[in-house]
């Protein structure tokens, strides 16, 4: 099964897709996926999981935008057919 995520990068959302299976090995690689994602000037420094962590990731810091996990859902919650995937609405407030 894959895990996704949805983040907030600037004013879009993205979806990251996710295979690893134990969470320490989905965790970090989501902190490394974001850290690569959100670079900007910074072409140079290598991702360290202790020191770039989902929270220093979310703030941003010199040469990388920040990028906000929003949630984790479940795969079969994005719809499929592109067209209504550009029409999807996300929304990580709680029904009740």
């Amino acid at each position: 099964m894959t895990t996704v995520y949805i983040t907030k990068h600037g004013d879009g959302i993205w979806i990251h897709h996710l295979i690893p299976t134990a969470p320490e090995d989905r965790r970090r690689a989501l902190a490394k996926t974001l850290f690569e994602s959100g670079r900007t000037t910074d072409k140079e420094t290598h991702f360290h999981p202790d020191v770039h962590t989902l929270a220093l990731l979310a703030k941003g810091f010199e040469g990388h935008d920040p990028i906000e996990v929003l949630a984790e859902i479940d795969e079969a919650e994005i719809p499929e057919d592109r067209y209504f995937r550009n029409a999807w609405e996300f929304s990580n407030a709680d029904p009740d």
